[in-house]
């Protein structure tokens, strides 16, 4: 389904250790990678002013670097070709995006337990609310190895199950079609999850909860219906409480290998003053989550 990855690095430890695990991709019908490395033009400035070799002394750096990791991802048995651009790091990612045109981006996230400042920090969070194409967010643990804290990437296992989140809307309708296309990608399981938030519906809705619960009900059977047409062991899952908190914990608790939610790519302003849903899942699941943005 997603013939064309793009994958930004920024050669830092955690982003060497997502393209050792890329070779897992291709259950999703990855065959071409995009290697991209996007040289932040802000570093160019400093307090004398523009610093005009900053750029050139950078890129000769950046070439060397993409080229070694290249080769790593065609050694995996994915075709890689090797993009580097000046820019702010989130922009260029969704423009070579567009221009490659990818059908995904594979990004390196980390959450607010894991480490901090490593590979793309807050960037990733800046793609999905900007990117046209769906973006994989695979996150990463913090694990002791031999006496020092290393990354590991929650990834393996991915595919074979979801979590999909859903309130029914159109956002979240968009998110189902592309599930529907997962299908020749190897995905057999899915967990289809409705929560009511309490937030909303009480305490002055509360007398019509089992209405609520009956239509929603009447709407997941639906959904499990088509989805079971198409080979999926398809469940149903009607929660209460806060949608983060119950998609993060019912995600933990089914083991499932990721998330797909979607999105409406709000402001960055709009997303603090809101607190969304979708901002919640991506700063702090442990599951790998592919995000939809709508439109």
């Amino acid at each position: 389904m997603f013939a064309k990855a793009l994958v930004p690095t920024d050669f830092s430890p955690a982003a060497d250790r997502l393209l050792d695990c890329l070779d897992e991709i291709s259950a999703l019908g990855c065959k071409e990678v995009v290697l991209l490395h996007v040289t932040d033009v802000r570093q160019s400035h400093n307090l004398l002013g523009f610093d005009l070799t900053y750029l050139d002394r950078h890129n000769e750096l950046a070439r060397a670097e993409l080229e070694r990791r290249r080769q790593k991802v065609e050694s995996l048995g994915l075709t890689c070709r090797a993009v580097q651009v000046d820019d702010v790091p989130d922009h260029g990612i969704v423009e070579t995006a567009k221009k490659e045109q990818c059908g995904v981006i594979v990004i390196g996230s980390h959450g607010r337990t894991s480490l901090s400042g490593v590979l793309l920090g807050s960037t990733s969070e800046k793609v999905v609310r900007q990117s046209p194409v769906p973006v994989l967010l695979v996150k990463h643990r913090v694990v002791e190895e031999m006496g020092r804290q290393v990354c590991d990437f929650a990834f393996a296992r991915m595919v074979r199950k979801a979590l999909v989140p859903t309130d029914f809307s159109t956002a979240a309708e968009r998110t189902l079609d592309l599930v529907r296309g997962l299908r020749g990608a190897g995905l057999e399981e899915i967990v289809l999850l409705h929560v009511q938030d309490v937030r909303k519906l009480r305490p002055h809705l509360s007398e019509r909860m089992d209405e609520f619960n009956r239509v929603d009900t009447q709407r997941l059977d639906a959904l499990r219906a088509d989805l079971k047409l198409l080979g999926f062991s398809v469940r149903t899952r009607l929660a209460e409480g806060v949608p983060s908190e119950e998609i993060l914990r019912v995600a933990d608790e089914e083991d499932a290998g990721f998330i797909v939610m979607g999105t409406h790519g709000r402001s960055a302003v709009a997303e603090i003053l809101l607190g969304s849903v979708s901002t919640e899942v991506i700063q702090r699941s442990r599951q790998p989550i592919l995000v939809v943005r709508s439109p």
